[in-house]
């Protein structure tokens, strides 16, 4: 399939994803939207970016560290392939397959290879556009604005899982192929799916709520109880966004928001905490109680202890039999 690139001769632009802001309306102008493959190697000590070409294309070839830059357009960016870093905002950010980037109008971006490796990334870039006026909400905004309500704060990039990637790449694809076909309704059916593309990562990745935020608190609480609950044994994070009915995404972020702590970061020192305990109170090896806390191994339980107690399990034993 090939890449889409707005030339300026299309049809006027339809009225769907329309956005009225100060007696002014935005039309929405699909710019580019397609998949590019791109390869970073180090040759003779210099950083040397490739893109890899489809049939009928040439390579382009970058010398140099790659450069970020800005515009006053929406990037929606999936990384289906490959694992390497891209530039976002002034860091190289890491990017593997399920790495997704909705990048705001005038945020700075590169996204081929920022370090050696390989990406492949499906895309679509749009702005809303009234006369040479150019609309430049924030992305959460824009998708709040659509969703008729307020949307919580999303950490970028975003991660998603398995079934999240593939909906999105297949709606992005779905759009290019769109998008490309010649016929008088083409960048209308465009709009409708990048409308589905839309929706479905508010739904996902903001997790638009009908319930109020007591019920999120409370639900949230009950998963903090089932973490000292089950402190020493595995409890995953689908199954406590389970619990609270939340994405896993959306869970973590909204937990850490209510106990200023992820649920990892809970359980651990949940663990250290018991570990405390047994040091003190027991003749156990240090080995056993990393196993009745929870840890796999005694060098992990020694590093997490040290890193939340500051200081060895060992020597933490010794200065309470001393006292």
């Amino acid at each position: 399939m090939r890449n889409y690139v707005r030339t300026g001769v299309e049809t006027p632009p339809p009225r769907l994803l329309e956005v009225v802001h100060d007696g002014r309306v935005y039309t929405l102008a699909v710019k580019h939207a397609g998949t590019e493959r791109w390869r970073q190697v180090v040759t003779g000590g210099k950083q040397v970016t490739y893109y890899v070409p489809r049939e009928g294309e040439r390579t382009r070839v970058f010398t140099g560290t790659p450069t970020a830059h800005a515009h006053i357009i929406y990037h929606l960016v999936l990384y289906t392939q490959g694992e390497s870093t891209f530039l976002l905002n002034g860091a190289q950010v890491p990017a593997t397959r399920g790495t997704l980037a909705l990048v705001d109008p005038g945020m700075l971006h590169c996204f081929p290879p920022a370090s050696p490796g390989e990406l492949t990334y499906a895309q679509v870039c749009f702005a809303l556009q009234h006369d040479e006026q150019v609309l430049d909400w924030p992305f959460r905004q824009l998708l709040g604005y659509y969703a008729g309500c307020s949307l919580p704060e999303c950490g970028v990039p975003l991660h998603l899982d398995e079934r999240q990637t593939e909906t999105i790449a297949g709606l992005l694809s779905t759009l290019t192929g769109d998008l490309t076909r010649r016929h008088p309704f083409a960048e209308f059916q465009g709009a409708v799916t990048l409308a589905h593309l839309l929706s479905f990562i508010t739904h996902e990745c903001y997790q638009v709520q009908a319930r109020d935020t007591e019920t999120t608190e409370a639900l949230l609480r009950e998963c903090k109880a089932e973490i000292a609950r089950r402190y020493h044994e595995e409890v995953s994070i689908a199954e406590l966004a389970a619990m609270a009915g939340l994405s896993k995404g959306y869970f973590q972020r909204a937990f850490k928001e209510q106990f200023g702590v992820t649920p990892i970061a809970l359980q651990r020192q949940l663990r250290v905490e018991a570990a405390k305990n047994l040091l003190l109170t027991s003749d156990l090896l240090i080995a056993e109680i990393a196993r009745r806390v929870g840890f796999a191994d005694q060098y992990f339980f020694s590093k997490t202890f040290s890193k939340l107690a500051g200081i060895t399990p060992s020597a933490y034993r010794r200065r309470g039999q001393a006292g």
